[in-house]
């Protein structure tokens, strides 16, 4: 969470750093600037409610990360993303993690299956209580709709990535894709994208960020790990 009061501050003091030459942004430091510390704790309790914990994984941490990486507990009204992952699962998910070098290739961070458990998990359990998030979770499948039914995260959207998002006048070309758009230009939506191959799933965040998506992520492994994870389930219409 301290990363994220940072990052709130920053925030804050953004016009006026961008006025400044280097020098005279160390100096302003030096000298702590004047900034609205309620507002700062409000815009960084929202970047940590909207950021997946993966995203701030450090593999060679001095401290222990392990207990953040565990699958969800149950929890009363989160039965639906509730999932048992084995220990052997888990590490050999964790130790493929690609490197750095081969991260900066993507468009938007990966995360751990367990970690978009988490979120889904949360989200349906507050909404089952009758409340409401402060982040919206959005997952989103690009496979073809006949793979789609064989097998799919509950409640994810099915856009398949051979599907344009919009029309040259800037329609949507589907209902699913107009759910979608809903979410674009939202700080408080983070739309998960998953798929067979990370190319296809890296090429797809492209287009939402071109789309003006504020917060898109993918999931290590896709919908290979998600399947082994046993996290995917056949649609009612081929039960």
């Amino acid at each position: 969470f301290p990363m994220f009061l940072g990052a709130a501050v920053l925030i804050q003091v953004r016009e006026t750093l961008l006025s400044y030459e280097f020098n005279e942004c160390i100096l302003l430091f030096s000298d702590m600037p004047d900034v609205d510390i309620d507002k700062v704790i409000r815009e960084a309790m929202k970047m940590y409610q909207i950021t997946p914990m993966t995203l701030t994984y450090r593999r060679h941490s001095y401290y222990h990360q392990e207990n953040e990486l565990l699958p969800p507990k149950p929890c009363a009204g989160g039965e639906k993303y509730t999932y048992t992952f084995s220990k052997t699962f888990l590490a050999e998910h964790i130790d493929s993690f690609p490197p750095t070098a081969q991260l900066k290739d993507d468009v938007c961070g990966r995360i751990f299956i367990q970690d978009l458990a988490k979120l889904l998990r949360y989200q349906e359990s507050v909404r089952r209580r009758g409340g409401s998030t402060s982040s919206t979770i959005v997952v989103v499948d690009i496979r073809s709709p006949e793979v789609f039914l064989v097998g799919h995260l509950p409640d994810s959207i099915n856009v398949p990535i051979s599907l344009d998002l919009v029309t040259s006048d800037g329609q949507p070309t589907s209902s699913e894709v107009q759910i979608l758009l809903k979410h674009r230009r939202k700080r408080d939506s983070l739309t998960v994208v998953i798929g067979p191959n990370h190319g296809a799933v890296n090429k797809f965040c492209g287009t939402l960020v071109a789309l003006h998506f504020l917060h898109v992520a993918t999931v290590h492994g896709g919908t290979s790990a998600l399947s082994q994870a046993g996290m995917l389930s056949a649609s009612e219409k081929l039960r």
